[in-house]
């Protein structure tokens, strides 16, 4: 009885402190519609932007997407694509991307209005490979007032920027009704327990 006990307490303990990580809903955050239209914005000038399967670069290297069968190819000097959702401080915003070419200055955008830029990183990393980016809220998102992007500069057509499983990650802590629940739980358990070792 001891044994179980002791599990209980444990068990509960941990979940008292536990915090789980959940993907929040970004439409089309895999690209796998094949439709950029479906849940990103942009505009079409001076170069498009889309889901594709495979992009050759300037040397003739294949690239696939980084999970699926899709990906978005934001070629040098394309326009900026942008999705728009709600967050809130501590939710983190998670994708991969890759540079196919040196040419190629990959940036992400946080944007306020979807228009103006309040925040501009930018992106570093090995050429041709795929890595994986996370950026942290600091304060709750307004719907459909702030928005993210991406953005690849360079010369026209001399590269692209390629964008994968953008996820937003929201932190959920366990609500405090099913804590007291598990703590009244515990004691319920133990203090029988307890009476009944000191009456031995």
């Amino acid at each position: 009885m001891k044994k179980q006990l002791a599990s209980f307490v444990v068990i509960a303990v941990a979940l008292l402190s536990a915090s789980t990580v959940q993907a929040g809903i970004i439409r089309n955050g895999g690209f796998e519609s094949a439709d950029i239209d479906d849940g990103w914005y942009y505009d079409a000038n001076p170069e498009p932007v889309a889901a594709v399967k495979d992009v050759i670069s300037q040397d003739g290297r294949h690239y696939k997407a980084a999970e699926g069968a899709y990906m978005a190819s934001l070629p040098t000097s394309s326009a900026l694509l942008n999705n728009m959702l709600t967050w809130h401080a501590g939710d983190k915003l998670q994708f991969k991307w890759l540079i196919t070419d040196a040419n190629v200055a990959a940036t992400f955008l946080m944007l306020d209005n979807g228009i103006s830029v309040s925040e501009r990183l930018d992106l570093t990393g090995e050429i041709g490979k795929w890595h994986t980016f996370t950026y942290t809220f600091d304060s709750d998102g307004t719907p459909f007032n702030q928005a993210f992007g991406y953005q690849g500069f360079g010369m026209p057509g001399k590269g692209q920027l390629l964008i994968d499983e953008v996820q937003l990650l929201t932190a959920s802590v366990v609500s405090e009704p099913l804590s007291l629940g598990l703590m009244l739980s515990v004691l319920l358990v133990w203090c029988p327990q307890r009476k009944k070792a000191c009456m031995q």
